[in-house]
């Protein structure tokens, strides 16, 4: 998907948006292209450089500039494109990535987010279907709820938001000035829940738990929910978590003691990677893969947490059982929380995959 445009039509504040958002939103495996180019009157270094600025990424996507002044006659060929950035007058930001998801609604590549279950499939469209063709409910955040009335915490991370569909349950749990911040991989998901529910103290972004851009201590309590099975370095997340959060996190994952056979094992993250090839996917070669770290490993990295974390080891949920496989379910919670709590809470949830 090609995307046009002409430097000389919007203010230079309008235009260094609009360039932002593009590498900020697309890769280098995408298949698009930012040609920019100027008409008339145009700070041509300033964008050169601005280019330079934003092209520190290994992956960025790909761009031209055309630097020599289009004149009117050859104008027509500019705007004859489909996607001509300009022509769209009120242009706000992420609109770049409004336009791709419309345009592209989906491409035949191995990629989750491409697929049209992540399109369709969301809290709203959620709240019309019944039993087990549910995705969402009200439980599956009730544990996090509870963690959230007894920290108080001012900052909040939801990590592998989603949709947004975790935060529209536990939104009314929120205290009065509480910052709740969403991160996800998935561009289609979070550009959904940026559409519905940021607001004044509610934002979202695009981005890795394995690799998360805030400072040490940022967030006084984070949380993930059914994410950490698909993330392909788990235990790197749970470091990742473990830095950003000052009062501890809630999170879940399975983890295997035996050697499963057939199963790739990847030494650089101590994961066995089980391709399950669910048959709801649309592509032979799906990524539908369950990444189940050693349970040694798992507590090796565990180790040292104390001062924020309490685990809780659960066998009930054999999730892979059918396939012979067993696991030991780590639960991971705020330290505080789960010592004044473990002898009397009621709602534990046994399911990393909620």
């Amino acid at each position: 998907m090609d995307f046009y445009l002409n430097l000389s039509i919007n203010s230079k504040e309008k235009n260094e948006l609009i360039i932002e958002d593009y590498f900020r939103w697309f890769r280098k495996g995408d298949n698009v292209n930012l040609t920019m180019f100027f008409s008339g009157d145009a700070q041509m270094e300033v964008y050169k450089r601005k280019v330079h600025d934003l092209c520190t990424r290994k992956d960025f996507p790909k761009y031209s500039i055309v630097t020599e002044k289009v004149s009117f006659s050859g104008l027509k060929e500019f705007y004859s494109k489909p996607v001509l950035l300009n022509e769209i007058i009120n242009y706000n930001r992420d609109d770049i990535f409004r336009i791709y998801k419309l345009m592209n609604p989906t491409v035949k590549e191995c990629d989750f987010e491409n697929q049209p279950i992540s399109i369709q499939y969301d809290i709203f469209y959620d709240r019309h279907l019944f039993g087990d063709a549910r995705g969402y409910s009200p439980e599956t955040t009730v544990q996090i709820k509870d963690m959230i009335d007894f920290l108080f915490p001012v900052k909040i991370l939801d990590a592998g938001c989603g949709c947004g569909a975790n935060y529209f349950y536990l939104k009314d749990a929120l205290k009065d000035g509480t910052s709740y911040h969403g991160v996800d991989f998935s561009r289609y998901n979070i550009i959904k829940a940026i559409d519905y529910f940021s607001g004044d103290n509610v934002s979202f972004s695009f981005g890795d738990i394995r690799s998360l851009e805030f400072d040490d201590g940022f967030f006084d309590f984070s949380f993930t929910e059914s994410v950490l099975p698909y993330v392909s370095d788990p235990l790197r997340a749970v470091k990742e978590l473990y830095r950003v959060s000052e009062k501890g996190f809630y999170a879940a994952f399975y983890s295997v003691e035996q050697k499963i056979k057939g199963c790739r094992f990847n030494k650089d993250t101590f994961c066995y990677e089980l391709d399950t090839g669910a048959s709801w996917k649309f592509y032979k070669n799906t990524p539908n893969t369950f990444y189940l770290p050693r349970f040694s490993d798992a507590i090796r990295v565990l180790e040292g947490m104390e001062d924020k974390l309490s685990i809780r080891i659960n066998q009930k949920d054999q999730f892979f059982g059918k396939i012979g496989i067993n696991t030991k379910n780590i639960f991971i919670y705020p330290k505080a929380w789960y010592e004044s709590s473990c002898n009397t809470y009621k709602k534990w949830n046994n399911k990393p995959l909620m």
